[in-house]
């Protein structure tokens, strides 16, 4: 049984056993309106076209599937609606036409084509026939019919249109039309088949009379009305055969032919009986519709053939004009204009639509600048843009419709293009608002062919450009948006700068001959009546548009500057013609330059507000020269010091301008204000209250004023005009020549100008200071005596270029040769050694100042040969020219050997002589005069005894009655020799110095010793300490019984191994037997060191010196760059990387797991960050194991602890050495257990850890000391030498801040062991002690003395015994790294000198300032190469920034091209400085720390590698941050230095800050930077050390007293540095 249903009723039905029911449906319909419990119930089948189609004509398929594709290829689009893409369709035509011919088929194809698969197919094309042409047959639905009547009966017509644009019966009555039938409004089937039955009978019953009925689907219509429809149709066709003039149109109307529009776009259905073609637009010719009228009934056909501009040209399509009229506003409110509001553009739109429609010479300019942006448009091959524009963004409709609206806007594109260029700087106002007169040179340079805008050429070929929607309009103003008072002012100036360049003088008749031939005849007689009616108005826009922008200035008071410098240059006539305005501008631009950054540095310490009232009020007084009266007027400001300071080299540059002798005297009053200021800093304020006047800056240059002033000086100090007497006077003349020489060296900046040479020459002030320094002689000055650092400045003086071309008499005197030979060495820039520089030293007996100057050149020669030797296995060979004069001259000879003693000190001298004997043969050290030398490392017991005359004699009669009494028991003759040795030395003082020699002569080589001797030694060592009365006498005895045991150091004999990198047994014992020695010296009871060396249970107690705060400190700074937070419940854990969160996680504390971590480095709720001085802020007693590179950088770095990594290591050397001598105590397995925690108290393991230990801190002490190991062992002795007066057996350490306290004094000593004591006495008696010294001075012989330059004064009474000694003394000359590494090596004095230190420590940042102006600059000429262009990362990737400079105005290239290698050049210098792009990743653009681009920044580089650009939001690309960063790393090294003079000079001296941009011109970026502009750490400090430098035989600094004059001459030096902000705000819409 089946139960049948049919609506409401179902009854059950028998079937019989064959019975099937089959269902057809459509996939897509079965699979989404069908229910799926239903679909469940059938057996399921997928039957495609192509399954039913006969074996025999699937080759045909398969062929004409092949021509489909290529059609479609060709086409570059799908060909027919729907496309053809699957099987289906095409299986589906060959079924409807079974016995068709694949050339019937293409047909078929060809009628359902897409209009523009035909425009662009070949293929399809060949198909049509001449009468039968495919857009001809579809320009109206009539010819479509037309067309279909002949394909058949039936017919389905698929198109674009709508169901509204179906034409009328009455349209189709040529045709046949009777009636159009809407599918959708019939009740049903039965109501359509009675519509068909009633058409057919008619035309049966006149057979004659061609009948159509149209039926009509809409877009929405059903897959399944459509097939009832077609069966309806098809049914009633075949019961009327007898009528075959009756023909059936099914029309469909389908919106949306690609297949993203899913179930309602259109597929083609090919079927049996029926014909199908495509109409794209149904609407018929002569119907209106609104705008798109012009199109209709014309062919589409034209329309995709030509482009926009030709449909223009040939009154296609409605005109510009036309459209200008009706749509202006719309174009009008395209174009923004910048800050403006909603009633100004109200206004605006108004006006400019008045004026389209009042003046139609203005809509005629319009109009053919737009078509000349339309011509921009054209494709001469392909599709055209409106094709392009109508196929993929404006698909509405029929594609006629499509390409109507297309056309349309480009057409309002074009014009907006051209109102958006017409309108730039307001030049619209002129058309609107304007006088008749600047509408008439508005109309005239419109009209100029000049003005066919190369920037609408190129703002309409941007991509995109057509499609723009409201776009900002260009506006050049520079100090805020400009409203041009010229017309088109801009475009006039640019122009004219490109001829301007190429014009040598200033001829106006010329300059306008060639206006005209510019801009054409009438513009510039309208150009003239508009000047003198708006007269200043083209000068006003070319200071808005060109005027680089000065920190503190506004632009009226930049206009004012422009209008004076005109005046000062051309006289108030007004510009003749628009190229004169713009020649004399550039003429201009170096004066405008000094004035703005004067005036720039008025407003920033005298101006009052944004209104510039202090410049203004300068500017008022300015009467003539405009050079000359602004500088009168800058000298009478209340200046400072500093603010002179930075103002100088633009007053300077002023005065080279405007240079007259009127200018001069103006100038008077600037160099009056300089010298008192300058007097002031030196004497005091309330001392200089005036200085005598000046009536000409020439007047500075005579010997009259310098002694007028000097005499003043004097009296302001009231001194009398007597010779100093008093302590008081004298010191008061010191100030009084200090303050002479200070003013005296201001006057370089004046010796520069026109006709100084000549006053300073004809006064002969040059001879007369040459006298004072040189023949000392100061008494022209009314001065006694000149210091000494005065005489040195005074050279310095001397030594300029203007100076020393005037001066003649360079007489020497014997008592001032060294101190200028020393000015010489240490100051002056000399070249390389030369032949005649040898010559000249070994044949001239005449001192002169080039002899001096050779010696020099001769010395450093030499000195760089001498050490190549020092050190070497085999020594290099020196150059033939050197080897002659070594071999001839022993003064030479001696002087290689005194700069190889200074650097290897004695021991090498004798080294070079024994081991290179005969290599060397002009070394004038006679090896076979040198005694055995067997001791190999200095005696630093020697230092115990005390500093007298005969403390070596005394020393040696010490160990050699020790070494007597060891090898032959004579108590008695040693108790002797040690009362003779030390008389008067009390009982605790002389245990110590005895068992020094001890320890020396026998401890350490116990060869020479039997056990009796040994055994008195120790008795009378034990007598002397019982005779002390010190407390720790216990101690101290078990310390000296374990030295005599030879159980100092356990198991050092195992251990220790002779290695040139690690330190040998000898000098451990050296070490811990000094320790020891010191302890027992020290009068202090239960310190620090004793607790080590003999009580390490008690010393667990006791703060460490070195050691980290605490176990947690130590694990932080194990860690290294970590950030620290804590969880919600207070557990730390650290961030590692940028030290922000990244992640989530989970907190690792067992039972806590709260959230911690974050994303993007924003932290989860609950999450604390915290300093990691709050997670270590308690110190923690007691030794801390843990070790590492990381660790001691933390504890360096510590602002409260005063070490540094030398003093570090050499302090931890000593205190595992101390460890190492508590191992061999009562205490060992405490002692092992402090050292190793948790190894189980193994002395042994103790010991092999603590060498270990103790070798990588000599390896580290060898690389930073650059010492060799001989003199690093006496460096930490004499080290431990110097602490022992102050620190290391006389504290406990109980405390933290002791500890603080020790490691300070550890830090000093360890600095003055280095600088002071190394090359003293302190060092030469530790070689006496091995005999070095001895030796070296046995093997010289009579040159011993000369070669310690061991002379008195009296060779300086005369020329001929003076002149050989100072050509040939061995000065160590003055040495930045030197100097650089004692200043750096003392934390106190980074914290006493701070402007020092940091000049010192960021030196390469400071030097790499200079490249600051170059980088802003280059990011200006982007700006204007890409101004108003919407540049995109790809095109910045692809575009070099070679070819940015030609995207340039022509007459800007080669500023260009000279500001990109200057940028380069600076940037390759400075980028290795940044170290971080971003702040998580280390610089992917560095190489083994140079640029690597890849490669250097060159004109090959890609722009984005330059082109600065920070994303607002998002992520941002790692090239477009080079520049910025280095920006910010350049200013960050500025404003340091501004906040270290801040702390020098107080808070009162602060610079006011200046922000700078790359419209900043570089000349007031320089003014901020003046103070170390093309200045470099060598030039700045070398001659303040010279200066300041207390002379000796080595180079020795006074740690005090030099260092805080060098402090104040720095500062003084660097007074006029400004604080900087380098603004990106331009930057980061660039991309």
């Amino acid at each position: 049984m089946l139960r049948l249903a049919i609506g409401a009723r179902s009854q059950l039905c028998p079937m019989a056993e064959s019975f099937k029911l089959l269902v057809l449906v459509d996939q897509e319909q079965a699979f989404k309106q069908l229910d799926v419990p239903f679909l469940n119930r059938f057996e399921k089948q997928l039957v495609q076209p192509v399954d039913l189609l006969p074996p025999d004509r699937r080759s045909a398929l398969a062929e004409l599937d092949l021509w489909c594709r290529a059609v479609a290829l060709e086409a570059a689009c799908e060909v027919v609606p729907g496309g053809l893409a699957k099987q289906g369709a095409l299986a589906a035509l060959m079924l409807a036409r079974p016995t068709a011919s694949l050339e019937e088929l293409q047909r078929c194809i060809f009628d359902m084509a897409l209009p523009l698969a035909v425009f662009r197919s070949s293929s399809l094309q060949q198909m049509q026939r001449k009468e039968e042409e495919y857009f001809e047959v579809r320009r109206s639905m009539a010819d479509a019919l037309r067309y279909a009547q002949t394909l058949g009966t039936l017919c389905e017509v698929a198109t674009s249109s709508p169901m509204a644009h179906m034409p009328p019966v009455r349209e189709l009555a040529d045709v046949g039309g009777t009636e159009i039938i809407p599918v959708a409004q019939l009740s049903g089937s039965q109501q359509l088949e009675d519509i068909l039955e009633k058409f057919f009978l008619e035309a049966e019953a006149d057979a004659t009379k061609t009948r159509s009925l149209v039926l009509q689907l809409d877009a929405l219509s059903s897959v399944s009305r459509l097939s009832l429809t077609r069966h309806c149709c098809t049914v009633a066709r075949a019961r009327h055969q007898a009528a075959p003039n009756a023909h059936v149109f099914l029309v469909q109307h389908r919106a949306g032919w690609s297949p993203e529009h899913g179930a309602t776009g259109y597929t083609w259905q090919p079927e049996l009986g029926w014909n199908s073609i495509f109409v794209d637009d149904l609407q018929g010719e002569g119907r209106e519709t609104g705008e798109g009228s012009a199109l209709v009934g014309q062919s589409l056909k034209d329309f995709l053939q030509l482009s926009v501009h030709d449909l223009q040209q040939k009154n296609r399509i409605p005109s510009l004009a036309q459209i200008l009229l009706r749509r202006g506003s719309s174009c009008v409110a395209r174009c923004v204009q910048p800050g403006v509001n909603l009633e100004f553009l109200a206004e605006r739109l108004r006006a400019v639509k008045k004026a389209l429609e009042e003046l139609p010479a203005f809509r005629q300019a319009v109009e053919a600048l737009a078509m000349l942006v339309l011509s921009q448009w054209t494709s001469s091959s392909g599709l055209h843009l409106h094709v392009k524009l109508a196929m993929q963004e404006m698909r509405f409709g029929s594609l006629r419709k499509s390409v109507w609206l297309s056309i349309e806007r480009l057409q309002l594109s074009a014009l907006t293009h051209a109102l958006r260029w017409m309108d730039s700087d307001f030049n619209l106002r002129h058309v609107t608002q304007a006088t008749p007169k600047a509408l008439r040179l508005w109309l005239a340079l419109v009209a100029s062919s000049s003005q066919s805008a190369a920037q609408v050429m190129s703002a309409a070929l941007r991509p995109g450009a057509a499609l723009q929607g409201p776009a900002p309009v260009p506006n050049s103003g520079r100090f805020g948006p400009l409203e041009c008072r010229c017309p088109f002012s801009a475009r006039i100036l640019t122009q004219c700068a490109a001829v301007a360049s190429n014009v040598e003088e200033r001829d106006p008749i010329r300059l306008q001959t060639l206006c005209t031939q510019i801009f054409g005849e009438e513009a510039m007689k309208a150009f003239k009546d508009f000047e003198d009616t708006d007269p200043g108005a083209l000068l006003h826009d070319a200071v808005s548009i060109w005027a680089p922008i000065y920190p503190f200035l506004n632009f009226e008071l930049m206009l004012k500057v422009y209008t004076l410098a005109f005046q000062n240059k051309a006289g108030s006539s007004p510009s003749q013609s628009p190229l004169e305005l713009v020649v004399i501008f550039q003429s201009c631009k170096q004066l405008v330059q000094s004035v703005c950054s004067v005036l720039s540095l008025v407003e920033s310490s005298f101006g009052e507000g944004e209104e510039n009232e202090a410049s203004l009020r300068i500017l008022d007084s300015v009467h003539g020269s405009l050079p000359g009266s602004l500088v009168q007027a800058v000298g009478t400001l209340p200046a400072t010091a500093e603010w002179v300071d930075r103002a100088q080299p633009h007053v300077q540059m002023l005065l080279f301008l405007g240079f007259t002798d009127d200018v001069l005297s103006m100038a008077s009053a600037w160099y009056r204000l300089r010298l008192k200021l300058q007097f002031q800093s030196v004497l005091g304020e309330e001392r200089v209250k005036d200085i005598p006047p000046i009536s000409s800056a020439q007047e500075l240059l005579t010997q009259d004023f310098w002694r007028s002033t000097v005499s003043s000086l004097r009296d302001m100090t009231r001194m009398s005009q007597e010779p100093a007497k008093s302590k008081e006077d004298q010191t008061a003349e010191a100030e009084v020549a200090r303050a002479f020489c200070s003013g005296l060296a201001l006057l370089e900046d004046l010796l520069r100008l026109p006709t100084a040479l000549a006053a300073l020459e004809a006064s002969g002030l040059a001879e007369v200071v040459w006298s004072s320094v040189m023949q000392e002689d100061p008494t022209n000055f009314h001065l006694q005596r000149l210091p000494t650092e005065c005489a040195k400045s005074l050279l310095r003086w001397l030594h300029l270029d203007p100076v020393s071309k005037v001066l003649k008499s360079t007489t020497l005197k014997s008592k001032t040769l060294r101190l200028y030979m020393n000015f010489l060495e240490d100051v002056l820039e000399l070249d390389t050694c030369r032949d005649k520089d040898i010559a000249e030293v070994q044949t001239t007996r005449t001192c002169s100042p080039n002899l001096l100057r050779a010696a020099v050149r001769l010395r450093r020669s030499l000195c760089h040969y001498a050490n190549s030797l020092v050190g070497s296995g085999v020594p290099p060979p020196a150059p033939a020219e050197l080897q002659e004069l070594l071999k001839r001259n022993k003064s030479a000879a001696l002087f290689v050997a005194k700069a190889i003693r200074r650097r290897g000190g004695d021991l090498e001298l004798c080294r070079l002589a024994i081991v290179h004997e005969g290599a060397l043969p002009w070394f004038p050290l006679n090896p076979a005069r040198l005694p055995n030398l067997s001791n190999d490392l200095p005696d630093p017991f020697v230092n115990l005894l005390p500093k007298l005359d005969e403390t070596l004699k005394r020393y040696n009669a010490l160990c050699s009655a020790a070494g007597l009494c060891a090898s032959s028991p004579n108590d008695q003759a040693f108790k002797e020799a040690v009362a003779r040795a030390l008389p008067g030395v009390a009982s605790g003082r002389r245990t110590a110095m005895v068992l020094g020699a001890i320890t020396s002569r026998v401890l350490l080589n116990r060869q020479v010793a039997i056990e009796e001797g040994l055994r008195k030694l120790k008795e009378w060592t034990t007598e002397s300490l019982n005779e002390e009365t010190n407390v720790s006498r216990r101690s101290k005895q078990a310390l000296v019984d374990r030295m005599f045991a030879g159980t100092l150091l356990p198991h050092v004999k195992d251990l220790a191994v002779e290695d040139p990198e690690k330190p040998s047994r000898k000098f451990l014992e050296q070490m811990a037997s000094l320790l020891c020695l010191v302890l027992i010296d020290s009068q202090y009871a239960s310190s620090w060191l004793e607790m080590v060396l003999t009580n390490p249970k008690e010393a667990k107690r006791l703060y460490w010196p070195t050691m980290p705060e605490s176990d947690e400190a130590a694990v932080i700074g194990a860690m290294g760059y970590v950030g620290w937070y804590t969880c919600p419940r207070g557990h730390p854990y650290s961030v590692g990387e940028c030290t922000r969160p990244m992640q989530l996680g989970r907190c690792p504390v067992v039972g806590c797991g709260a959230p911690i971590g974050g994303e993007s480095h924003r932290n989860v709720e609950g999450v604390r960050t915290v300093n990691q001085e709050t997670l270590t802020r308690k110190a923690q007693p007691g030794f801390i194991a843990a070790t590492s590179d990381l660790l001691d950088e933390t504890i360096v770095n510590q602002f409260n602890r005063q070490l540094n990594m030398r003093g570090l290591k050499s302090l931890r050397l000593v205190l595992h050495v101390a460890l190492w001598v508590s191992l061999g105590g009562d205490q060992y397995g405490i002692a092992a257990e402090v050292i190793e925690p948790n190894s189980g108290a193994n002395p042994r393991r103790a010991a092999e850890h603590l060498y270990k230990l103790i070798c990588e801190e000599w390896l580290e002490l060898l690389r930073r000391t650059r010492l060799p190991s001989r003199e690093l062992c006496a460096w930490l002795h004499l080290s431990v030498l110097r602490a022992a007066e102050t620190c290391l057996a006389q504290r406990k350490l109980t405390t933290e801040s002791e500890r603080l306290k020790y490691e300070q004094d550890f830090q000093v000593a360890t600095e003055k062991a280095m600088f002071q004591g190394m090359g003293g006495d302190d060092r030469r008696r530790m070689d006496v002690g091995t005999d070095y010294t001895g030796a070296a001075s046995a093997g010289f012989g009579h040159d011993w003395k000369e070669l310690c330059d061991g002379w008195d004064n009296s060779v300086y009474d005369s020329m001929d015994t003076a002149l050989p000694k100072v050509l040939w003394y061995g000065r160590a000359p003055v040495s930045m790294d030197e100097f650089e590494e004692s200043f750096l090596a003392r934390a106190e004095q980074r914290k006493r000198h701070p402007l020092l230190a940091l000049v010192l420590k960021q030196k390469r940042r400071l030097s790499a300032l200079k490249a600051l102006p170059p980088l802003l600059a280059w990011h200006a000429v982007l700006f204007e190469a890409f101004e108003d262009f919407s540049l995109t990362r790809e095109e910045a990737r692809q575009l070099s920034n070679g070819e940015a400079i030609t995207r340039l105005p022509e007459h800007l290239q080669a500023q260009g091209r000279q500001r990109l290698q200057s940028f380069c050049n600076a940037f390759n210098e400075a980028f290795p400085l940044v170290e971080r792009l971003f702040e998580c990743e280390a610089n992917p653009f560095l190489l083994d720390g140079h640029v690597h681009l890849p490669g250097l920044m060159t004109e090959e580089t890609p722009v984005i590698f330059s082109l600065p650009y920070v994303a607002p939001a998002g992520e941002t690309e790692a090239p477009s941050l080079c520049t910025v960063q280095l920006a910010n790393v350049l200013q960050g090294a500025q404003n340091e230095l501004v906040e270290a003079l801040e702390a020098v000079r107080g808070a009162a001296d602060a610079a006011h800050g200046a922000t700078l941009t790359a419209q900043t011109a570089p000349e007031a970026l320089l003014a901020s930077l003046d103070a170390w502009r093309e200045e470099d750490l060598q030039k700045v400090l070398l001659p303040l050390l010279h200066e300041f430098r207390a002379e000796s035989f080595v180079l020795e600094y006074d740690l005090d007293t030099g260092r805080e004059r060098l402090e104040d001459a720095l500062s003084r030096r660097l007074r006029g540095a400004t604080r900087i902000q380098a603004s990106a705000c331009e930057i980061s819409n660039a991309l």
